[in-house]
């Protein structure tokens, strides 16, 4: 070729060679290849199967590299490219024409011939506006919203051609193009590449039919890799050849990437409704066992102290040794201690034994007890057989009233005989009787039977029998209930730092019951761990699942990442539309697992009778641990995703 066409060339390719590393060895794809193509040329590569068509022309079009030789685009050294500098050129420079198509089968023809400007960040009024005129003029103005599979043979490949030739790329690189076709359309589209020739747009075919290679201006046959025979000639003329492209400068913002990710992703996870269902069914299984799990460890915990707290777990005790001349705990410091934090009630008593009549029925030595209220551990284990139990309203009230034991009532009341509204004397002071309790169920049996019997029992309002039966000469108990069973032991320290900063002195006694406390809370530990334990494989198990159909997706979606690589995506525009695809999958996992696995956990209380209880904060723990196992679990996918070498991907379709 004439030294003055080969300084002026587009393409120009010197001692090109490509070698591939197999098991049987090192093999030349390519070999030696020089070439020179200008700018408006017609070219077709020819060969027989095998011959290194289509491999030179994905090295021209920087689908793939060379392993030896130069080769030099518009001037520049090609070789020396990165990933996005070779991008940019299949962006700009090159567009790619396929034999099946190549278009994205759920995008409609309009989407598919915007998608080089979307990668090259055109805004999406003018890549709409470029790709609508670009199918007016080649007869598809009534097709731009049809989808492949809705256009025929022909149609399609115009829609390709089209795409080719987005963001005023003027190079074509067609790949077997009328393969596919029938000869109609096959005439079609050849009289489509010689127009487009015809006004200075460069096109490149790859053709083993001699009818088909004969319509080009220039022929190239390759033989075993190496250039045989070149033949025709460059018929363009002057006026019609650009010495160069253009290469518009364009700029993508990094807000515009992203948007661009999640677009595709949205589009390729609506493409395929089924295997989106089974990605999202990892994480909905993750997050509804973790929300369950979570639940019902949640309500195992608090059903385990509601019962410590009903044996009296929650309760510090403060007692008092009355000496003569040192205070003693009073009702203001009651009211200092209710003020700390933790404690949930404060409940004042005082008891001494005093003298009961009724009628002419006396009992002496009856244990009577002034209290606000009945404590809750004594309201569980000792049950009521009628009435109710004192109230603090009775004694806001002053009120007269009074319940009464079992072993008090068969004392002073015939079989059969009601006791309710009846009056009875307490130290001359009369009462009526509102509530008789149940036998203490755990009193019924041994060892308490074989000890002395317990006295009879009754229990009035605290201020009522302070002001009528005790005064101050019967030392007051104090009764603290905490929130927090965990706490008991800081809140009676603080309770004790309360009273001698108070009192000036520790003549008191501060009481737990530890050992109650100790044994069930051995008990609930080890019960949430076992469904913490259970939640957290069940999470990784999600992301786990969401990994490998990630993973197997990327097999499947190989022909759509290679498509979306030629036409100018970026390596890390499929990583990040990988990512967000499996971000988007996660959260849709979230948004369908936090309501299953509520109705999860409340269908196992209902069956199993276990105790589930919900917070908000298993909303935040589920779904911020569920996106990070998922985001985790969806970075292998997403990088070999953009890893995927296209050549391959294409050659396997």
């Amino acid at each position: 070729m004439p030294d003055n066409q080969s300084q002026s060339a587009l393409i120009q390719l010197a001692g090109l060679g490509r070698a591939f590393d197999t098991d049987a060895g090192r093999v030349h794809a390519l070999k030696d290849v020089s070439l020179s193509i200008s700018a408006g040329e017609f070219v077709c590569i020819t060969g027989a199967s095998g011959s290194g068509k289509s491999t030179l022309l994905n090295i021209i079009g920087c689908l793939d590299r060379s392993t030896e030789g130069s080769y030099r685009f518009a001037g520049r050294d090609v070789e020396g490219l990165g990933d996005s500098g070779l991008a940019r050129l299949r962006r700009l420079a090159f567009g790619f024409v396929f034999q099946d198509y190549g278009l994205l089968d759920a995008m409609t023809a309009v989407r598919n011939v915007e998608l080089p400007a979307e990668y090259a960040g055109v805004s999406a009024e003018n890549r709409n506006r470029q790709a609508k005129e670009l199918l007016r003029s080649f007869g598809l103005e009534d097709r731009q919203l049809h989808l492949p599979a809705e256009l025929s043979g022909g149609e399609q490949q115009r829609v390709s051609i089209a795409r080719a030739l987005m963001n005023g790329r003027r190079i074509i690189l067609a790949d077997e193009p009328t393969g596919a076709l029938d000869s109609d359309q096959s005439a079609q589209i050849l009289s489509l590449f010689k127009d487009l020739a015809s006004q200075g747009n460069t096109v490149v075919m790859v053709s083993h039919d001699a009818t088909v290679a004969a319509t080009a201006d220039r022929q190239i046959q390759l033989l075993d890799g190496a250039i045989a025979h070149e033949s025709g000639a460059n018929l363009r003329s002057p006026e019609t050849v650009r010495s160069s492209p253009v290469m518009p400068k364009t700029k993508r913002t990094a807000w515009a990437a992203i948007v661009q990710a999640m677009r595709a992703g949205l589009e390729s996870l609506r493409a395929a409704r089924l295997r989106t269902a089974l990605l999202i069914g990892g994480p909905v299984l993750g997050v509804a066992s973790v929300v369950a799990l979570l639940g019902m460890a949640n309500g195992t915990y608090h059903a385990s102290l509601k019962v410590v707290g009903s044996m009296g777990a929650d309760k510090v005790s403060i007692g008092q040794l009355p000496q003569p001349g040192i205070s003693s705990v009073d009702i203001d410091d009651a009211r200092s201690i209710a003020s700390i934090e933790n404690v949930r009630e404060v409940v004042l008593s005082q008891y001494d034994q005093k003298l009961v009549r009724y009628g002419d029925k006396v009992v002496r030595d009856v244990e009577v007890s002034g209290t606000q209220e009945l404590p809750s551990f004594m309201k569980t284990l000792w049950p009521l057989a009628a009435g109710r139990y004192v109230t603090r309203q009775d004694g806001e009230n002053m009120s007269q009233v009074v319940v009464i034991d079992d072993k008090l009532r068969d004392r002073i009341f015939a079989v059969g005989e009601e006791p309710l509204g009846e009056w009875i004397d307490v130290e001359g002071v009369a009462f009526e009787i509102i509530g008789v309790l149940a036998p203490h169920p755990i009193m019924q049996g041994e060892p308490y039977t074989s000890r002395p019997p317990f006295p009879p029992m009754v229990w009035v309002p605290f201020a009522t029998g302070r002001e009528m039966l005790f005064g101050d000469d019967v030392s007051m108990g104090v009764g603290a209930y905490v929130q927090d069973i965990a706490r008991v032991e800081e809140t009676a320290s603080d309770i004790r730092d309360l009273l001698i900063r108070h009192l000036g002195h520790e003549n008191f006694n501060i009481t737990t019951d530890r050992q109650i406390f100790g044994a069930y809370r051995d008990s609930i530990r080890t019960r949430i761990n076992l469904l913490v334990g259970i939640a957290v494989p069940a999470l990784l198990l999600g992301a786990a699942v969401t990994m490998t159909l990630m993973l197997g997706a990327v097999r499947q979606r190989a022909r759509e990442i290679a498509i979306r690589i030629a036409v100018g995506a970026r390596r890390d525009d499929i990583l990040r539309q990988f990512v967000f695809e499996t971000a988007a999958i996660t959260l849709a996992g979230v948004v369908f697992g936090l309501p299953l696995g509520w109705v999860a956990g409340h269908a196992v209380n209902l069956v199993l009778e276990a105790p589930s209880a919900y917070e908000p904060w298993f909303v935040w723990t589920a779904a911020g641990s569920a996106l990070a196992a998922g985001l985790l679990s969806g970075i292998l996918p997403a990088r070999r995703a953009a890893s995927l070498d296209p050549v391959a991907a294409l050659a396997t379709e």
